[in-house]
């Protein structure tokens, strides 16, 4: 019975889990000042490369990359990184921390004028290929440091801890 109840506990964790980074993921493209029609109108195949790179571990993270439109240079980066690891302490609570977000938001004013966004998702060599996705690079964050904030979304079994890269 304890075997049955983790494992159905875990696959919910997934399935929070993806949710909750591509909620997240819609909140601050928006709250940026940018249009989440792309990862809107993607967000079922999003949805599967999250769960099918969760449930094998392969995703290390998922990414908002912001990029000039017409030089195609970095302009910012928010980092959701997956903890395997993570527990709660708590049994089979759920979390998503918003105000993680609105306060990351008011430290790190990006202007995104003339920008644009891909989603990235980083996974671990040998992962399951899901059709629809193909492989990238990230832009160089050079002039730019990594902010950490914390978790920001947990699970019993899972969390995703929430970076962005501001200038130097």
């Amino acid at each position: 019975m304890s075997t049955r109840v983790a494992v159905y506990t875990y696959a919910n964790s997934i399935s929070y889990v993806s949710d909750k980074i591509l909620w997240s993921m819609r909140k601050l493209i928006t709250m940026i000042g940018l249009d989440p029609i792309n990862l809107v109108s993607e967000w079922s195949l999003l949805d599967k490369g999250l769960q099918t790179w969760l449930r094998s571990r392969h995703l290390v993270g998922a990414t908002i990359e912001i990029y000039n439109k017409t030089r195609g240079s970095f302009v910012g980066r928010w980092d959701f990184d997956i903890d395997y690891t993570y527990n709660s302490g708590d049994d089979g609570e759920f979390t998503t921390d918003a105000q993680l977000i609105k306060n990351a938001i008011a430290k790190n004013v990006t202007d995104v004028k003339n920008c644009s966004y891909d989603i990235i998702f980083r996974n671990k060599p040998g992962y399951p290929k899901v059709p629809g996705f193909v492989s990238c690079n990230l832009r160089s964050t050079q002039g730019y440091v990594r902010q950490s904030l914390g978790t920001s979304i947990s699970t019993n079994y899972l969390g995703a801890q929430l970076n962005y890269w501001r200038k130097i």
